[in-house]
Formats: structure tokens, C-alpha cells, sequence
């Protein structure tokens, strides 16, 4: 969403789009912001989606000792990711069920603080900080839920990459996620940064494992329908032409 530019490459960017035909943006949030931030022509801005391989075996890993498990895939070097979030919504879920497991796959220089924070609240042994992986699919496989807890996504690759992996996610109903995750059908959306409904939403589902499976096989169906990396290149190909052939 461009939040995270400096001042010097954002005004840069409104200089350079003077001059360009086209502008891509990855979803419609992030066009209506590309607009109003940077001035841009909306006749400029063009949307194209991004999109993943889907793996081509739906198997899911079975999850740690039975229990459900709840991760989230992010690096621990912006708080903007949500991490803090993520262990509110842990401690909320752990006062009414503490068999649900926690996982968080990712390391930076917050991770020292979300790790005092868990101490200090008594859910350290249902988290798990597992820190950088070398497998990150095999790590979200043994997800029953992802969870995208950050406070801005212009368009999610991590939310693209559980689903088709049949994991459904759990996000805040804002910007991108909006245009990827219909509620109830292929994943769940709480108001943002509403910790009570998403640990709602958890618990709600905590004994509706089948019902998580096939909210994840939709989730799947809806990635490989729209947001492979071979629709993603189609989408390119036909942008490319078009402006060429104008």
C-alpha cells in the first residue's frame, strides 16, 4: 500500500509517473491509493493480480498431536505484520480452550519482546516460535488455520500461497484481502485488528475440522480458478499487447 516508502522514493514516484503510459497496481485497493496518494491519472493505473504455483499434491500434514493448530508466516521485523495481535488473540483463545496450539514461522528483532510477551501472559507452551524456515510450505501444510493478522496488505502472496495449499485463512477485512477471501465460503475476515472476533473465530471452529478442510479445498479452487502464476503471465501477455497495439 506504499506505507512504507520514504519520503524521497515517494516523491519520485509521483515525479516518474508522469511519464509512464501505464501504471500496474496489484489489486483495486491498492490502485485507489496509488491514485490518491500520488496523484496518479486513474486512466494510467492498471490492475493485474499476482498469482503462485499451486502445488500440484493437495495432501495436508497431519497437525501437531491432534490438536488444532494456528500459525501465521511473517517476518518479526515490522509491527505492522501483527505478531502482537497474533498472541492477543492466543491469550483470548488459551482462557477457554487450551488445547489449540499456536505457531509462528519467522524471525527479526521483535521476535525477543513477542517472546517475553508469551511468557509473561502463560501461553509459551502453546506458541511455538519456530523461526526461519527453509520449508515454508511444509511448515503452513500442518496449519488448520493460517491466520494474516498484519494491519495493511496491499495484496498477499502469503494469503495466495495458504490457500492453495487447501489452508484456510483467517484475515482482517481491509484492502486486498478483500478482492481474495470471500467470508465464510473460502476463509474467514474480522474487522481489522478486532482480536475478540478473530479469537472468536477460532474457537468457533475448534472441534469443525472437516468443515476446515473444505473451506480450505474451496480456498484451493478459488486460487487455481483466478491466482495461478500461469493466469498471472496470461494477464501480463494480453496488458503487453494491448498497450503495443495502441
Amino acid at each position: 500500500m506504499g506505507r512504507f516508502r520514504s519520503r524521497r522514493i515517494a516523491a519520485m514516484e509521483r515525479w516518474s509517473n508522469k511519464f509512464c503510459h501505464r501504471v500496474v497496481c496489484v489489486s483495486e485497493a491498492v490502485k485507489q491509493q496509488t491514485v490518491a496518494s500520488e496523484g496518479l491519472d486513474p486512466a494510467k493505473a492498471v490492475v493485474l493480480y499476482s498469482g503462485v504455483e499451486v502445488p500440484a499434491a493437495p495432501e495436508r500434514a497431519d497437525s501437531c498431536g491432534g490438536a488444532l493448530t494456528v500459525g501465521m508466516v511473517a517476518s518479526a521485523d515490522r509491527v505492522e505484520k501483527g505478531h502482537m495481535d497474533f498472541l492477543q488473540v492466543a491469550c483470548e483463545v488459551h482462557r477457554k480452550n487450551r488445547e489449540i496450539r499456536f505457531v509462528i514461522v519467522g524471525d527479526g528483532h521483535l521476535r525477543p519482546e513477542l517472546e517475553r510477551f508469551a511468557d509473561r501472559e502463560g501461553i509459551r507452551p502453546v506458541v511455538d516460535f519456530r523461526g526461519r524456515s527453509s520449508d515454508v510450505p511444509s511448515e503452513v501444510r500442518k496449519f488448520d488455520i493460517f491466520v494474516m493478522p498484519s494491519h495493511t496488505e496491499g495484496f498477499s502472496n502469503a494469503v495466495l500461497e495458504a490457500m492453495a495449499m487447501g489452508v484456510p485463512v483467517l484475515a482482517n477485512a481491509m484492502e486486498g484481502n478483500l478482492e481474495i477471501i470471500d467470508d465464510g465460503v473460502n476463509g474467514m475476515l474480522v474487522e481489522p485488528r478486532n482480536t475478540a472476533q478473530m479469537s472468536g473465530k477460532i474457537l468457533a471452529n475448534a472441534g469443525r475440522r472437516p468443515d476446515l478442510r473444505a473451506m480450505g479445498e474451496r480456498a484451493r479452487a478459488k486460487i487455481e480458478a483466478h491466482f495461478t502464476l500461469k493466469h498471472m503471465v496470461e494477464r501480463y501477455k494480453t496488458f503487453y499487447n494491448e498497450l503495443l497495439n495502441g
